[in-house]
């Protein structure tokens, strides 16, 4: 009952997300700005700011070597033109005024960003689902435990990530701080990304936290590991109430980008933002690393199962990796943010990057799940087609005398009915690998 309604809530709210996208979308493609009218200004009406003129003398634009996308944004004459004037939106009509002299278009991604993350965030919706039904006891499965419930959670938490992303695009996310995009543009996508940066934390630190969980299903009771895995949960867990309670206390990005300054204010209630950030990001990082490599011995050490099979078994949990090495990417993403004249192009790849690896860690984390309740339909299958051959041959004697099979490591659902056998079958591909160690696998407690 309690997993039906987490699935209608989770359901209602991926259905309003999608609401919101598409009038969001529409109103994209029609013009309509609830603020401001911004199609009275393009590029070939800019005009520079007076407070421009002495760094154009300083640092003279040279046509033939200075009109890249970048240099817009990082040249020095745009880096001067900062310093000398008072607001941001002098700096902005500059930029605008280079790409017009220059014959250059803003680059706008934003849409296709947008686009990209859905197609995740749909995906990591079909495996949280996927999940719930492979643990579900009307289809064999083992039942649900704490990791399932964390799982619905995260795929809660992923439809206000999904949603937060649509909301950016309004403030211009992933398009070139160049003719059309204002101060309250860029005020909407920080207030934004700041209502996303608690959800992004959950996030990546619950599907770790779902990883060791998994990891404890698998291994018996009272040793060492399963004492490391409860300090690893225990660790992951202030670092998710920290970061999550830091980053809402700072009220970063908004507070350091947003008003008439042009220059980032580097610090607030005394701390530079921007390297906090940055140690987050490597902790989060590391911690992939460390829960992702924490089953790697025990998994190799595995009695009785083929080098082939161990090869797979890693390879399902290796590919957790992908997700870290989007944190990685995003990392980069981090070092333009210090003092960005372009906020709505290097924020709007920073966000698009911290939805992404959300949506690839619950992907990954549900993939063991998945894969249990694949090889289940498999058995079933050949099970169904081996009992319609021996029907079909009429040769009934023969088949009620013929020996069962010993179930085997890739055995995920047995075959006959009786009490303790429907009790193995009740285990999934964790309490396989588990079983393969000791025969006396117990449920999780």
């Amino acid at each position: 009952m309690k997993a039906f309604l987490w699935i209608c809530v989770f359901l209602g709210g991926s259905s309003s997300a999608q609401s919101v996208s598409r009038d969001d979308w529409r109103g994209d493609q029609l013009g309509i700005r609830p603020r401001i009218d911004h199609n009275h200004k393009d590029s070939s009406s800019a005009k520079a700011a007076v407070c421009t003129e002495s760094c154009q003398k300083r640092h003279p634009l040279n046509v033939s070597t200075q009109c890249t996308i970048d240099q817009i944004f990082t040249s020095d004459l745009t880096r001067c033109v900062q310093k000398e004037c008072e607001t941001l939106q002098e700096v902005l009509d500059w930029q605008t005024y280079y790409a017009s002299v220059c014959h250059l278009k803003a680059r706008d991604t934003g849409r296709i960003q947008v686009i990209f993350s859905w197609i995740l965030f749909g995906i990591a919706t079909l495996s949280a689902i996927g999940r719930m039904l492979a643990r579900s006891r009307l289809l064999k499965g083992p039942g649900f435990w704490w990791d399932d419930w964390i799982t619905l959670f995260l795929a809660v938490i992923s439809v206000e990530l999904a949603a937060c992303l649509v909301y950016t695009r309004g403030g211009w996310a992933g398009r070139d701080s160049i003719g059309i995009v204002d101060p309250g543009d860029i005020e909407e996508l920080f207030l934004w990304m700041y209502i996303s940066v608690p959800f992004y934390i959950i996030g990546t630190y619950g599907a770790k936290i779902v990883w060791v969980l998994l990891y404890m299903r698998m291994w018996e009771f009272n040793t060492a590991f399963r004492k490391l895995c409860w300090a690893t949960i225990f660790v992951l867990t202030v670092c998710s109430i920290s970061f999550t309670v830091g980053a809402i206390i700072v009220y970063w990005p908004y507070h350091y980008y947003v008003g008439d300054s042009p220059t980032v204010r580097r610090f607030h209630l005394g701390i530079d933002l921007i390297p906090v950030v940055f140690s987050v990001a490597a902790i989060n990082i590391a911690s992939d690393f460390f829960v992702l490599l924490l089953p790697i011995p025990k998994l190799m050490s595995l009695t009785g199962v083929s080098v082939q099979r161990k090869a797979g078994i890693c390879a399902v949990f290796g590919l957790g990796f992908i997700v870290t090495a989007c944190s990685i990417v995003r990392l980069r993403y981090i070092v333009p943010l210090r003092n960005t004249t372009n906020p709505t192009w290097d924020f709007g790849l920073f966000g698009t990057f911290s939805v992404v690896e959300v949506h690839l860690g619950m992907v990954s984390c549900n993939l063991p799940a998945l894969a249990g309740l694949v090889n289940r339909m498999r058995t079933h299958r050949r099970a169904k087609r081996h009992i319609g051959q021996s029907g079909s041959s009429g040769n009934s004697s023969s088949t009620s005398s013929s020996p069962r099979k010993t179930p085997k490591l890739n055995t995920w659902v047995a075959t006959d009915t009786s009490i303790s056998t429907a009790e193995r079958s009740d285990y999934d591909y964790e309490h396989e690998l588990a079983a393969s160690q000791s025969t006396d696998a117990k449920p999780p407690g």
